[in-house]
């Protein structure tokens, strides 16, 4: 079972392309992001801080990537939990950053364990003249404002 810190895998089979009979997702609470107490008054310090500097912000729920398989490159299973936008600007672009891995490493063996980790989806697109698209990313976006990107962003779960 693959993390996401092995993405090798992941684009080769994107590369190749996967009909959508061969992918299978398996959703559970036991692939959210770990609670780690020490840090929680943190998240909540960090959004605050990020709400004061760019207001348009909002918590949007998220998928997110825990682990996945692909066995005999024939069926990929990804594993999924939920998490939200706060949480992973308060966890994956926080300035602890290298702590929370070391501490996931210590307590799970996994350094992304306390991370959000939500699932991103992004197109390269090629136009007929062999150009390819690329869009200016929003400066009231929460991360990497204004610069080059691919067409993409994270799908958000209804969650009841």
């Amino acid at each position: 079972m693959g993390d996401i810190s092995d993405l090798e895998a992941i684009v080769h089979i994107s590369t190749a392309g996967m009909p959508k009979s061969q992918v299978d997702v398996v959703m559970g609470e036991q692939y959210n992001r770990k609670v780690l107490q020490s840090h929680e008054k943190n998240i909540e310090n960090i959004w605050s801080q990020r709400l004061t500097q760019n207001p348009r912000l909002y918590n949007g729920s998220k998928f997110r990537l825990d682990s996945w398989k692909c066995e005999n490159n024939s069926v990929l299973t990804l594993y999924l939990g939920l998490t939200c936008y706060r949480d992973y600007l308060a966890t994956n672009w926080s300035p602890d950053v290298k702590r929370l891995h070391q501490i996931g490493k210590r307590d799970y063996g996994n350094q992304q364990a306390y991370m959000s980790d939500p699932l991103g989806v992004a197109a390269m697109v090629q136009t007929a003249d062999d150009c390819f698209i690329f869009i200016r990313r929003s400066n009231n976006v929460g991360e990497a404002a204004g610069l080059w990107d691919v067409p993409g962003g994270h799908p958000e779960p209804e969650v009841c």
